[in-house]
């Protein structure tokens, strides 16, 4: 079940990403407290997936990475 606000909206997580080649790095920002985030990108990775999928036509032939909030 994905988190809700007050407002019933959907909680998304704090994330980036930068595409370099065929390259797609997400970087966790992990807002926290600072806005409605939901938690770790790892939480929520099919939305990061499909936001990401909708702004770049397609994720095929593309490796993705990920950094968590630590560095790691």
């Amino acid at each position: 079940m994905k988190q809700r606000n007050r407002h019933n909206e959907r909680i998304r997580v704090d994330y980036t990403y930068t595409v370099e080649g065929s390259i797609i790095a997400i970087i966790d920002l992990d807002q926290g407290s600072k806005s409605w985030s939901a938690g770790a990108v790892t939480n929520d990775i099919e939305d990061v997936l499909s936001d990401i999928r909708a702004k770049i036509g397609g994720l095929s032939g593309y490796a993705v990475i990920y950094r968590d909030s630590t560095g790691r």
